[in-house]
């Protein structure tokens, strides 16, 4: 994914901050642990997010430690030990993050991918067989997108479902019940959907400079004009998503770390809407 996922900070209590935080520190722990370093740097807190939302639907106890790391080689930091719903987070982001890597080589057939991408093949060519259904998935749909980019293709609806569904087989965890998958499944469905306009929005100045395909771009328009003319409809559509979101988490029985969930689903992804679709947003 990409990083939008986040709490509204300024509204967690410390305690509540250090415990999102232990969360990103254990998946980080968890991919050197089973993958190495290189991998590391591809985590985003999307997937503390995830890790978080099923601790709390399975209510399984969290162990956590102190350690220094690569980050804080002074200072030890808060995280959590390795459990199957720590390890399946940190699996699916490196999964996912592969996947971008080679997204990002075809869009912009920058060669510096390639040798990172054959490394990340190397180390994660397990994954690719032991979540085979989930490869395929997140395989077969992003093909779909790049045909779909090809004909240039410009309904977001169309486009971002089909993003929907990746983040949907990502946030089926098999471990759950059937109607807690369910309402995850679609709690990811329309969160990708949501990720998938956000981004588009965010770079879309980025995008035209560089000649990629951006479902929001306008034909003879700077933009500057683009963006404040699709602004009001990203945001109506954003907002859309999220009340889906929220629905679906709500269908949740949540055990655990009910603020900090609930501080990102009803606070967080809604600031960060409307941050990046203010006016003076710029894409970055």
């Amino acid at each position: 994914m990409f990083g939008y996922i986040k709490p509204d900070i300024p509204e967690l209590k410390v305690k509540e901050n250090e415990a999102y935080k232990a969360y990103y520190c254990g998946l980080c722990h968890s991919i050197k642990k089973h993958l190495g370093n290189l991998p590391r740097f591809s985590l985003t807190y999307d997937f503390a997010f995830l890790a978080m939302l099923l601790h709390a639907i399975t209510g399984t106890k969290q162990e956590a430690k102190k350690s220094v790391c690569i980050a804080s080689p002074v200072k030890k930091k808060l995280y959590l030990q390795d459990d199957d719903v720590i390890h399946y987070c940190a699996q699916m982001n490196v999964l996912l993050s592969y996947y971008k890597l080679k997204d990002n080589l075809r869009d912009d057939k920058n060669p510096i991918y390639f040798p990172i991408l054959l490394i990340y093949r190397i180390k994660i060519n397990k994954l690719l067989k032991k979540f085979s259904e989930k490869s395929y998935i997140i395989d077969n749909e992003l093909k779909k997108l790049v045909d779909l980019e090809k004909k240039d293709e410009r309904d977001i609806d169309v486009l971002s479902n089909i993003f929907g569904r990746i983040i949907q087989s990502v946030f089926s965890y098999e471990r759950l019940d059937s109607s807690s998958q369910k309402a995850v499944g679609w709690l990811g469905f329309n969160l990708g959907k949501w990720i998938y306009v956000i981004d588009a929005f965010d770079d879309l100045e980025k995008d035209m400079k560089k000649r990629r395909f951006n479902p929001l771009v306008m034909d003879n328009m700077d933009p500057a004009t683009i963006r404040e003319k699709q602004r009001e409809r990203v945001i109506k559509y954003l907002f859309n998503c999220l009340e889906e979101v929220s629905i679906s988490y709500e269908l949740l029985d949540i055990r655990q770390n009910k603020e900090i969930l609930g501080n990102i689903i009803y606070s967080g992804l809604y600031k960060k809407t409307l941050e990046r679709c203010s006016k003076d947003e710029k894409s970055i």
